[in-house]
């Protein structure tokens, strides 16, 4: 249900680690990072407010990914930040299992509409949607015309209900669905 990353706090957040995030996304699993040996970073509150603004940036559609700093030095007095790890391991193996009403997932996709681009010729507007299943959250998002660049948007709505349903560290998908034409009209692309 949920992957465990530990990550050199004084090394920091590299290409190795994305991909493992990314992997574990793919596969539906959530994630939580340990950063270890954060007695070694000089500057603990910049260090902080830096994984806290970044980590959304580069993988949005997972929701804030959880983090804990740690340090097992017996000089620093021993194991630090570990009880942490396991509450954001519950809480993110909660989200990963996360059921969401379809009134309630209607109310927060209002917030969608002005959000949701205009790039395509046309406003996109999300109708309603109903979450299609899970572990992980699936939701099926039904549109006033079908999408010509799915993927970009897909993305935006993943990450905006990740944000929205504090789904934490939980990979999130989404498939648009356009409004099926009447018989007889124009198919809008």
């Amino acid at each position: 249900d949920v992957a465990g990353l530990i990550v050199d706090a004084v090394l920091g957040f590299g290409d190795q680690e994305k991909r493992l995030v990314r992997d574990a996304a793919e596969s539906g699993t959530s994630v939580v990072l340990a950063l270890n040996k954060w007695d070694l970073v000089p500057d603990r509150e910049s260090a902080f407010t830096f994984y806290r603004e970044n980590l959304p940036l580069h993988f949005a559609e997972m929701g804030d990914i959880p983090f804990c700093a740690v340090s097992a030095r017996p000089e620093s007095g021993g194991p630090r930040g570990v009880e942490k790890i396991f509450a954001s391991i519950d809480a993110a193996a909660a989200a990963g299992r996360t059921h969401v009403e379809t009134a309630r997932l209607n109310r927060v996709l209002a917030g969608l509409h002005g959000n949701l681009t205009r790039t395509e010729g046309g406003t996109l507007r999300v109708l309603y949607g109903v979450q299609a299943g899970g572990p992980p959250p699936k939701f099926i998002l039904f549109t006033n015309r079908t999408p010509r660049s799915p993927d970009a948007l897909r993305k935006q709505a993943a990450a905006y209900l990740a944000r929205e349903l504090s789904l934490v560290g939980t990979p999130v998908r989404v498939e648009l669905r356009g409004k099926r034409p009447r018989a007889g009209e124009r198919v809008k692309k």
